[in-house]
C-alpha cells in the first residue's frame, strides 16, 4: 500500500491519471509496453473503505483525458450498484 500507482491511489482514495509513468516516482513496472495509466480506488461503505483498485494500462502517453476518466468512473459506479445489491457488507473485507 503506498507503492507504485496503484497502491498510491489506494492509499489515498482518489482517481490516479498518470499521463507518463516513466514520470511517476516509484512507478512499478508490469508491463514494459505501459506509458499511461489511470487507476481507481474501489471503496466501500459509507467510511470509503478501499479493497482494491480498477487499473487501466496504455501504451500512448498521456492517452487518458477527462473524457476518458469520467466514462470509466461511469462504468465503475454501474458495476458498484451490482455488487451492493448482491452483497450488503464488504464480500472482500477478511482478504483484507
Amino acid at each position: 500500500m503506498g507503492k507504485g500507482v496503484c497502491g498510491s491511489a489506494f492509499q489515498q482514495k482518489k482517481v490516479l491519471v498518470v499521463p507518463n509513468v516513466d514520470e511517476f516516482p516509484g512507478h512499478i513496472v508490469c508491463d514494459s509496453r505501459s506509458k499511461s495509466e489511470v487507476v481507481f480506488p474501489l471503496l466501500w461503505g459509507q467510511g470509503e473503505e478501499p479493497w482494491g483498485v480498477f487499473d487501466v494500462d496504455s501504451p500512448l502517453l498521456n492517452r487518458f483525458q477527462d473524457q476518458d476518466v469520467r466514462l470509466l468512473q461511469n462504468w465503475l459506479q454501474e458495476l458498484e450498484l451490482v455488487v451492493r445489491k448482491k452483497y450488503k457488507e464488504n464480500p472482500w473485507k477478511d482478504s483484507l
